[in-house]
């Protein structure tokens, strides 16, 4: 038997796809609908995670979650002093009836995503703000990170 390049990296390449499609379910990949309805917007939203953002400040740490079309109401967030959980259920139902027509639809989705944070909060010091699909967090930081520089001398 003979050794096939072709063969090995074709090998490879089903290697590397499996490991992004375990790291990146697919039905998380999908771009949200850049047409109809607003509801149509929060269910495609609700089939994947939001897009999160976590900055550092000198103080506390600010996650900011991009969640378009959910209602305040639907969103659930719930924080240990290491790691903060989004939870949202999106639900539409939609009912009509006239003459000689009847239609009926329901729509079903929801995300959680889990993020471990740099360092620990004081969990019950998070407030919470959601505006315009933006939801942002602050996060109390149990210790204040000092960074401490030192110059170091190369010899």
């Amino acid at each position: 038997m003979y050794w096939d390049p072709f063969e090995y990296m074709r090998r490879m390449q089903e290697d590397m796809d499996a490991s992004f499609d375990r790291f990146f379910n697919r039905e998380y990949r999908r771009p949200l609908l850049t047409s109809g309805s607003q509801e149509d917007k929060s269910i495609a939203l609700a089939r994947r995670e939001p897009i999160l953002d976590i900055v550092d400040e000198k103080d506390h740490y600010k996650v900011i979650a991009e969640m378009p079309g959910i209602n305040k109401e639907d969103i659930n967030v719930e924080v240990t002093e290491d790691a903060v959980t989004l939870k949202a259920e999106v639900k539409h139902e939609e009912k009509k009836e006239e003459k000689g027509y009847f239609y009926q639809e329901r729509r079903y989705g929801s995300f959680q995503r889990s993020i471990v944070l740099p360092g620990e909060v004081i969990p019950d010091q998070t407030t919470a703000e959601y505006k315009n699909g933006v939801l942002e967090l602050k996060l109390k930081k149990k210790h204040e990170t000092k960074t401490k520089q030192h110059k170091v001398e190369v010899k």
